[in-house]
C-alpha cells in the first residue's frame, strides 16, 4: 500500500467529521417517538410510501449484518461470508414472523447490536482456548443459536409475567447502570472492529494504531452530535455512503489497490458471497467444543446476551411502543410473538434479531405504515440470500464505517444513562439555591448507584453486575419501605390512642409499648380530618383544547394521598426515567397536576395508577389540564357531561379500615405475581 495517501485521507475524513457538526446553534429536536406519532396521523398510508420504507430498513439491516461479521467474526479470523448469512437469515425469520402475527404489524427487528458485544467476547474465549478453522466457526455458530434458543424461552416467561412493573425488578437506576455497561461494551467494539485494543498506555498514539481509531471516533462523535440535532432518516445512509464514497475516492485518487487497502486494514476483508448451504454445511455438531461452551466464561457471556437482547431489551422497548403507535398493547401476545420469531430464527440457523423502536420509528418517517413495508424489508434481506454475488459488497466497506457506528451507538448509550441523568440531579439539586458544593453531592449521590453497577459490569461482568444490582435494590427497596412504615405507624399510633401494641392502620407495627394518654389531640397537620368537609366542587369552565403539538401538553391529575408531606415521594414516583417533570400543580383539594414534556413520559406515568405508596394507593388519570384552581377537560370531553373529581379519603376517620391493593394480574401470571410478593415484595 502506497503510504502517501495516509495523510490525506485522515485530513480528508477529520474534516468531514468537523463538518459533520452544525454551526447553526444548538436546538431540542422531536423526539423520533413523537415525531413519528405526528407522521402516522397525518400521512394517509401509501404503496411507494411502504415499498420505500421497507427497501431502506432492509438496506440498513444489511449494513448491521455487516457490523456483526466485522465485529464478532473478523477479529477471529472466520469467513464474513458465512456470519453475513448468519445474520441475514435470523432477521428475514424473526421480522417475517413478527410481521405476520404481531398485533401492531410493522414493528421492525433488526440485527441486534446488543448481543454483539457478548457474542464476540464468547468467540475469543474460544479462539484463546486454541480452537481455530472449522471447529471455531461450528461453536461460535452452535453459542449463537443457544442464544437464540435461550432467549425465546426467557421471552416466553417473560409473556406470563406482570411485564408492566419490570420497573420493581429492574429500577430505572439499576437500567441505567447496565445500559451504560453495554454502550462502553460497544464502544470497546470500535477498537476490535479496527484491529486495535483499547488501552491507557501511550502505545495507543501510536502512528499503527491511531491512524484508524482516531478517525474512527471522530466521525462516531461527529455523527452522534449531529443525530442530536438533525432530525432526518436520512442522516445515517447519507453518513455510510458518505464516508464510503471518500474513502475509496482518496483510494483511487492516490492509486492504491483494493487488496492494498485491505491489508492496510481500511476496508473489510473480502466477501465473494456463496449460497446459503454453507452456511449448514458449517454446523458439523462433531466439530462443536461443548466444553467451552459449557465453561464458566463462555456459559456466561452466552447467559449475559440472552439477557440483555430479548428480555430487558425487547420487554422495555415493547413496554415504551404503546405511546409510539397510539393505543395500547397486548403486551402478553407481542411477548409470545417475539419468543416465537427469536425461535425460528435460531432453528433456522440464524442470529438474534430483536425489536428497536429508533429504527421502527425512522421506518414510519419514511412512509411504512401496513404490514406490507416489513414484509418488503425482510425481502430485501432474502435477496442478498438468493443473490449472493450481492454479498461481495461488503468487502468494500470501509472499516471506518463500522467503527464510527460502535462510537456512535457507545456514546448514545453512555450519554443517555450517566450524563443525562446526572445534569438532572444536578439541576434539580441546584433550584433555588444555585450550584453549591451541598447540590453536587446530592447530584452525585443519586446518581452514584448507576456508576457502581457499570463499575461492576466492566471490571467483572454483566452477568454479576446484574444479579448484585438486582438484589442491591431489592434490598434497598426493602430497607426504605420499613422505614417509611415505621412513619407511618408512629402517626397512625397518635392519631389512636390507646392501640400501641397493634397493628398500623395500613399493616405496619406500630411503635412504643406505653400507651398514649386518652386526652393526646388529633395530629393538627393532618389535613382533611373527618370532621372537615371537603370544599364544594368547583364546576367545569368552558373546554380548552390541547395546544397542537407544542411538546407542552402531556398533563396527568395524581390523587389519593392523604397529607402534603407525601408530596416529594409522589413526585418522586411520578418523575420518567432519564428526564425530569416540566412543572407540577397542586389543586383545591388532595390532588396534584403534573406536566411532562413527552408523551411516552405520560404514558408511563398512567400505567402506575394504583401504585401503593407508603400505605396510600394512588390514582393517577390522563388530560386533566389545570386552569387557574378549577380543572379544564380536553376539547374531546363535552362540557356538562363529566362529574366532578372526588377523592374519598377513609385514612381521616380513627379506625377506618382501608381494604388491601386488588391483584391487578388474575390470569395466567397470578403464580408469578404472587411469587414476586414474597421475595421481592411487589
Amino acid at each position: 500500500m502506497k503510504a502517501a495517501w495516509c495523510p490525506w485521507l485522515h485530513l480528508a475524513l477529520l474534516g468531514g467529521a468537523v463538518a459533520l457538526r452544525p454551526i447553526a446553534p444548538a436546538r431540542a429536536p422531536p423526539s423520533p417517538q413523537r415525531s413519528s406519532m405526528l407522521i402516522a396521523a397525518e400521512k394517509p398510508p401509501s404503496v411507494v410510501g411502504n415499498i420505500a420504507a421497507g427497501v431502506y430498513s432492509g438496506l440498513a439491516t444489511v449494513i448491521d449484518a455487516a457490523a456483526f461479521t466485522s465485529i464478532v467474526f473478523g477479529p477471529v479470523g472466520l469467513p464474513l461470508t458465512i456470519g453475513l448469512q448468519h445474520a441475514l437469515l435470523g432477521f428475514v425469520a424473526m421480522q417475517t414472523v413478527v410481521t405476520r402475527f404481531a398485533g401492531t404489524g410493522f414493528l421492525l427487528a433488526p440485527t441486534s447490536y446488543e448481543v454483539m458485544p457478548f457474542l464476540a467476547r464468547f468467540a475469543s474465549i474460544v479462539a484463546a482456548a486454541g480452537v481455530g478453522g472449522a471447529s471455531l466457526l461450528a461453536t461460535v455458530l452452535t453459542g449463537s443459536v443457544l442464544v437464540g434458543l435461550l432467549g425465546a424461552l426467557l421471552v416466553l416467561a417473560a409473556a406470563e409475567a406482570p411485564v408492566n412493573d419490570v420497573e420493581k425488578l429492574l429500577p430505572p437506576k439499576l437500567q441505567a447502570g447496565l445500559f451504560a455497561a453495554i454502550g462502553w461494551s460497544l464502544y470497546m467494539l470500535a477498537f476490535d472492529s479496527l484491529g486495535s485494543r483499547f488501552s491507557l498506555s501511550a502505545s495507543m498514539l501510536d502512528w499503527a494504531s491511531a491512524r484508524l481509531w482516531l478517525p474512527a471516533n471522530a466521525l462516531g462523535l461527529g455523527l452522534w452530535f449531529t443525530a442530536r440535532r438533525v432530525n432526518s432518516p436520512y442522516l445515517f445512509p447519507g453518513f455510510v455512503a458518505g464516508v464510503t464514497g471518500l474513502v475509496h475516492a482518496v483510494r483511487c485518487w492516490t492509486g492504491t489497490s483494493i487488496a492494498d487497502a485491505r491489508a492496510a486494514g481500511w476496508l473489510m476483508s473480502e466477501a465473494a458471497g456463496g449460497p446459503v448451504t454453507q452456511l449448514y454445511l458449517a454446523f458439523s455438531p462433531e466439530l462443536v467444543r461443548w466444553d467451552l461452551i459449557f465453561s464458566p466464561a463462555g456459559f456466561s457471556a452466552l447467559l449475559s446476551a440472552a439477557l440483555f437482547g430479548p428480555v430487558i431489551n425487547t420487554v422495555l422497548n415493547y413496554i415504551l411502543a404503546g405511546p409510539l403507535f397510539k393505543r395500547k398493547l397486548d403486551l402478553r401476545r407481542e411477548l409470545r410473538t417475539h419468543a416465537a420469531g427469536a425461535a425460528a430464527a435460531a432453528v433456522g440457523g440464524g442470529y438474534s434479531s430483536y425489536i428497536a423502536l429508533s429504527n421502527t420509528a425512522i421506518h414510519l418517517r419514511v412512509g411504512g405504515m401496513t404490514k406490507l413495508s416489513t414484509y418488503v424489508a425482510a425481502a430485501v434481506g432474502a435477496l442478498f440470500l438468493i443473490a449472493y454475488p450481492l454479498c461481495a459488497c461488503v468487502g468494500y466497506v470501509p472499516t471506518l464505517v463500522i467503527g464510527a457506528i460502535c462510537v456512535f451507538i457507545g456514546a448514545a448509550f453512555l450519554h443517555d444513562n450517566l450524563v443525562v441523568p446526572l445534569g438532572a440531579a444536578l439541576n434539580e439539586s441546584a433550584e433555588g439555591k444555585g450550584l453549591t458544593f451541598e447540590a453536587v453531592r446530592l447530584a452525585l449521590g443519586s446518581v452514584a448507584a448507576s456508576w457502581l453497577v457499570l463499575l461492576i459490569c466492566v471490571k467483572q461482568n454483566m452477568l454479576l453486575g446484574t444479579v448484585l444490582g438486582v438484589l442491591g435494590f431489592q434490598a434497598a427497596g426493602y430497607l426504605k419501605q420499613r422505614q417509611q412504615g415505621g412513619g407511618t405507624s408512629q402517626k397512625a399510633a397518635a392519631a389512636s390512642p390507646g392501640q400501641s401494641r397493634t397493628r398500623g392502620m395500613f399493616g405496619a407495627a406500630a411503635a412504643g409499648n406505653t400507651p398514649y394518654p386518652a386526652a393526646t389531640p388529633y395530629p393538627a397537620a393532618t389535613p382533611y380530618p373527618a370532621s372537615t368537609p371537603y370544599p364544594a366542587a368547583t364546576p367545569y369552565p368552558a373546554a380548552t383544547p390541547y395546544p397542537a403539538g407544542d411538546g407542552t401538553s402531556f398533563w396527568i391529575t395524581v390523587f389519593g394521598y392523604h397529607t402534603n408531606a407525601l408530596l416529594p415521594a409522589v413526585l418522586d414516583e411520578m418523575r420518567p426515567s432519564g428526564g425530569e417533570i416540566v412543572q407540577h400543580r397542586l389543586g383545591a383539594g388532595p390532588w396534584m397536576h403534573v406536566q411532562f414534556r413527552e408523551r411516552w413520559q405520560q404514558q408511563r406515568a398512567i400505567a402506575k395508577n394504583g401504585t401503593v405508596l407508603r400505605g396510600v394507593m394512588l390514582g393517577v388519570i390522563e388530560g386533566v389540564v389545570p386552569s387557574d384552581d378549577a380543572l379544564t377537560l380536553p376539547s374531546s370531553v363535552v362540557p356538562g357531561t363529566g362529574m366532578p373529581l372526588k377523592v374519598q379519603l377513609p385514612r381521616a376517620v380513627p379506625g377506618a379500615k382501608v381494604p388491601g391493593a386488588p391483584m391487578r394480574d388474575h390470569g395466567r401470571a397470578g403464580w408469578w405475581t404472587r411469587t414476586c410478593e414474597v421475595v421481592f415484595g411487589w
